[in-house]
């Protein structure tokens, strides 16, 4: 047999075996509890089989496993009885801002999957509700906005990434922790993230903040009866109404900090900690400051105190900073002018870094002037 032709079996035997690897998660997802579920050995499948494709092997699979995620037994959060269904809310409609919080009522929509992927985490009420974690009291976007602004300080305009581009979103890092009462009368806390797995890996994602970029402005252009043309000026989150999202999406107010976000269906609800669909939520925004930062060029070159770094001292930064942070990820400062691509390049740089220092670390990327 040809060698040409070996090559293209072997190559197709490795798309099945992703293809296998897939599947599997996507039938593991209707087990009632996790600890029902088969073997873990998605991730395995699907790293032999893009080793044997020829195919780049996903970064997150280098990574270590991640922390377990831990959810928290806290005290009645500030003004717990506004969760209570059918209570009155006694705040802005849909958006509680005080210094230095923001915190938005919400009720769990789903607990486990979707099978198309869960590509939004909070959407306003009226939006995604079949591919979202949560939705909002309100349906006014432009109010939750506010209220981030208010609260949090943030009046800067970031960049998300466009949709399933794989490219970093640009703007300022949030960290985003939801409470809600149990059955057992008691509240619970846990970061947002953890509320995600990671179907490639098989995995619950550890604490990340979200990234806070604004959402954008979209010009609209009609036509009159007589013809001429009327533009108008609309807010894009009003339009598409997720807050918060995992997948990529230009439009939302804060973007996702997952590596290759690009693909929705990668996402699933953790119902291990989940809550049951129709309970009350509240998630409590707030700014973080990351390790770091580091400092991206135009030229894709990463340093940090003024000393351009190479990848062993790159991941010797990393591992360091990993020892001392609740939130796996470290703060990239990048210039506005700077092409999106180097994002892009200099993320799998530091996934590479984090792999060889053997932490879980990913960056976030903050835009400057």
């Amino acid at each position: 047999m040809p060698a040409s032709h070996r090559r293209t079996i072997i190559r197709r035997a490795g798309l099945l075996l992703c293809l296998l690897g897939l599947l599997l998660v996507t039938f593991i997802i209707a087990a009632p509890e996790p600890p029902m579920r088969p073997p873990q050995i998605a991730a395995p499948l699907a790293m032999i089989g893009l080793l044997a494709a020829g195919e780049p092997i996903d970064p997150l699979l280098r990574l270590p496993e991640p922390p377990k995620p831990v959810v928290a037994q806290i005290a009645a959060p500030p003004s717990a009885p506004e969760l209570v269904p059918g209570s009155q809310v006694h705040c802005a409609p849909g958006a509680d801002a005080r210094h230095g919080l923001v915190m938005l009522p919400a009720e769990f929509v789903i607990d486990r999957g979707p099978v198309d992927g869960l590509e939004v985490l909070l959407c306003l009420d009226g939006g995604k509700t079949h591919e979202s974690l949560a939705k909002t009291r309100t349906s006014n976007g432009a109010l939750v906005k506010a209220a981030c602004i208010a609260g949090l300080g943030l009046d800067g305009s970031g960049a998300g990434s466009p949709e399933a581009s794989n490219l970093p979103a640009r703007g300022w890092p949030v960290r985003t922790v939801a409470w809600w009462q149990a059955d057992d009368g008691g509240w619970r806390s846990v970061d947002a993230t953890c509320l995600v797995r990671d179907r490639i890996n098989d995995k619950a994602y550890p604490p990340l903040p979200f990234v806070y970029t604004g959402s954008r402005m979209h010009e609209i252009r009609q036509r009159r009866p007589d013809g001429t043309e009327q533009v108008s000026q609309r807010f894009a989150l009003d339009l598409i109404k997720s807050v918060i999202v995992n997948f990529d999406e230009p439009d939302a107010l804060f973007a996702s900090p997952f590596p290759r976000s690009n693909d929705d269906q990668r996402f699933e609800v953790n119902s291990a900690i989940c809550p049951p669909a129709g309970t009350p939520v509240w998630f409590a925004l707030t700014r973080t400051d990351l390790p770091g930062p580091l400092l991206l060029g135009a030229d894709g070159a990463l340093s940090f105190s003024g000393k351009i770094l190479d990848d062993p001292a790159l991941a010797e930064l990393i591992g360091g900073w990993a020892k001392d942070t609740t939130l796996r990820a470290v703060a990239v400062t990048v210039a506005k002018t700077t092409p999106r691509t180097v994002d892009g390049v200099a993320r799998e740089r530091l996934l590479n870094a984090a792999a060889t220092a053997k932490v879980w670390m990913v960056p976030i990327f903050v835009p400057v002037e």
